[in-house]
């Protein structure tokens, strides 16, 4: 037997309560990790490239929000007057690879000053990147906001640390002065004066393969290939990570993990 039965609801109970978006307040917004899926990801030696396609896609996405000159210094790197970003103000573009494997499968873009309203939101409109060389684009999905920082008194590079200044044998031995480009590294950044610098041969990728550093993409647009360095890091205490030091920093060189 069926009869009807009639229900008393509250008004407006069916629509959203909260707004979508990220779920976290814009203030608190320093960092957002996208994973990467595509049939093809970018190896590991591209990091620079994915770098450069994130800050890119980024820009764009602010850019159809603020209008073409106000897009946020944070994603460009520069002024409104078309000057370099002086004190690691802007965005960090960390392509990693997590699992190890020797493809990029995430990306995150951190920045030490937090990113603000139509910021958060060009963050959140990122959903794909193109790849060079006919392969098919990378999706981009937004998985964390705001990782929490982990800390290590001892680091190992990711990708090499590409020095601003050239080494000159006749001047100083390698080991002083890759100690003494790190030590001014760090110093830029607040960090503590490392207790040891050790080379790093090559990175070591799943299934015993290893990546050579030369092998890294090593400059940006037309600026010159300089040689990049493998290092192992040694503090007197927990440094806070992400961390990347020299050249490059801003798109991925010279990153360092927990050893």
């Amino acid at each position: 037997e069926f009869r009807r039965v009639l229900f008393r609801s509250p008004a407006g109970c069916f629509e959203p309560s909260v707004a979508a978006g990220p779920a976290r307040s814009a203030a608190e917004m320093h960092s957002v990790l996208y994973a990467f899926d595509s049939k093809v990801l970018p190896q590991v030696t591209e990091t620079i490239v994915i770098a450069e396609q994130v800050r890119r896609g980024l820009m764009s996405r602010h850019k159809e929000l603020v209008g073409d000159r106000n897009v946020s210094f944070k994603f460009s790197g520069k002024s409104p007057e078309g000057e370099p970003i002086q004190g690691h103000q802007h965005a960090f573009y960390l392509p990693l690879d997590r699992d190890r494997d020797g493809r990029l499968d995430h990306v995150m873009v951190w920045c030490q000053t937090p990113f603000q309203g139509l910021e958060v939101v060009a963050l959140d409109r990122l959903r794909s990147l193109w790849q060079p060389g006919g392969r098919p684009a990378l999706r981009c999905i937004p998985v964390l906001w705001n990782e929490k920082a982990s800390e290590s008194r001892v680091l190992v590079s990711t990708t090499p640390l590409v020095p601003s200044r050239h080494f000159k044998p006749k001047k100083d031995d390698f080991e002083t002065w890759i100690l003494t480009e790190v030590t001014r590294e760090c110093a830029s950044r607040g960090l503590p004066a490392p207790l040891k610098v050790g080379g790093v041969g090559v990175l070591a990728v799943s299934g015993g393969r290893c990546v050579r550093w030369f092998e890294f993409r090593r400059n940006r647009k037309d600026d010159p290939v300089r040689s990049g360095y493998g290092l192992r890091i040694e503090f007197d205490r927990e440094i806070k990570l992400p961390l990347a030091l020299g050249y490059g920093c801003h798109f991925g060189l010279g990153q360092f993990r927990p050893a």
